[in-house]
This record gives C-alpha cells, structure tokens and sequence, in this order.
C-alpha cells in the first residue's frame, strides 16, 4: 500500500513537471510568434510613412524578417515540447485521478480571472483602436492602432493557451481517454488538420500583405486559423 502511494505520487510528479513545461512552452511559443506580427505590423507602419520606395521595402522585408526569426524559435519549441509530451504519454499510457476536488477548485478560481483578464485586455485593445481611427487621432494609414491591439492580443492569447492547457491537465479523465487507440487516431486527425490551417494562415496572411498591402486587417486571419482549430478539436474531442 505505502509502496502503491509512492507510486502514486511519483506519477503525479513526473505528470506535473511534465505538463507544467509543456503549458509555458507552448505560451511561449505562441507569445514569440504573436509578437513577430505585432512588429511586422509596426514595420508596415513606418514603411507607410517612408520617404522613398527603397526605404518602403526595406522596412517592409525587416518585419517579414523578424515574423520568420520569431516562427523560427516559436515551431523547433512546439516539436521539442509535443515529442517530450508523446514520449510520456508512452511511458504513462493511464493515470490515476490524483488530483482532489479542492486542488482542481483552486485552479479553476484562477482559471476564471486569467480569462476574465485577457477578455478586458482585448476589448481595452479593440476600443483603444476604434477611439484612434473613430476620433482621427492618427491617419488611416496608419496601423498605430492595429499594432496596439496586437500588443494585447499577444499578451492575452498566451494567458489563454497558458490556462488552457493547464485546465486540461486536471482532466485524468480525459487524458485516459485520449490514449486510447481510437484517441490517438481522432488526436491525430485533428493535429493535421490544425497544422493545415495554421501553415495556410501564415501563407495567406504573408501574401496578402505582401502583395497587396493588407497588413493592417489582414492579422485577423490568426485568431480565425485559432477559432477553426478549437472547433476541429471539438469536434473530434466528442466523435
């Protein structure tokens, strides 16, 4: 019995450390990318304002740069942490429910103020630039006020991704049923599909503002590919 709870307790660990890396991993990466568009946004604005043709593109190439340094360091981070992850899954094909009703209620108190805190972080966002454009305060062609609300919006999607892996990492049950063969089949699927839509955004929105100069509302095409992938992962979560 005593040998069973250390048992117990060693998975609990390895489960945590492992979960817990994972989580501020993943954040992290999805931060590091979110801000390479928030710079890119901010080249854009002052290739708008430039003087010359040359100094346009200059600007312009600069942010594209620094988006693909970003996405650089943000996806070997994203296979890194998913092999770690998979390796464990491996090793620990089911858990035992570890975690008390007073732990998973503790979480869930700070779960609810972390969302509530990146909900008002992005609508301070969505106003701050509506008040900018609305009022005239800067020139449409600026993309001040876009580079504003991509700065919450990179501080307030990692809050979320952040908190949302760690809500599922009280959910032994789930994880259970997720390494199951047909599981891993629908995890499968929906990994591909996800990876699909993000490559496409990242395509598109370079394109589009490449090309046809879109960068000030062409950002929205992220938190789209994000939304698809959360119904995606619905939908094959309750198959």
């Amino acid at each position: 019995m005593k040998k069973r709870r250390k048992e117990i307790e060693t998975n609990k660990n390895n489960y945590e450390n492992l979960q817990n890396k994972f989580s501020k991993g993943i954040a992290l990466g999805v931060g590091i990318i979110l801000l390479g568009v928030t710079i890119l946004l901010g080249f854009a604005g002052v290739a708008n304002a430039a003087t010359t043709a040359a100094l346009e593109e200059r600007y312009a190439i600069m942010g594209v740069i620094v988006l693909l340094c970003c996405i650089l360091i943000a996806v070997p981070t994203f296979i890194m942490l998913g092999i770690e992850e998979a390796n464990f899954n491996k090793k620990y094909p089911q858990l035992p429910h570890f975690y008390t009703e007073e732990e998973v209620e503790k979480f869930d108190k700070k779960f609810i103020k972390a969302i509530a805190f990146g909900v008002a972080l992005i609508l301070v966002g969505v106003i701050a630039m509506i008040a900018l454009y609305g009022l005239r305060m800067v020139g449409e062609e600026s993309t001040m006020p876009t580079v504003i609300l991509m700065g919450c919006v990179t501080i307030a999607v990692p809050i979320f991704t952040y908190f949302g892996i760690q809500k599922e990492k009280y959910d032994i049950e789930k994880y259970n049923r997720m390494q199951s063969e047909e599981g891993k089949t629908r995890e499968e699927k929906s990994d591909k599909i996800c990876g699909v839509i993000m490559l496409t955004a990242t395509a598109i929105f370079l394109v589009s503002g490449w090309i046809f100069d879109l960068w000030k509302m062409n950002w929205v095409i992220f938190p789209i590919g994000g939304i698809l992938c959360g119904i995606v992962s619905t939908i094959f979560e309750k198959e």
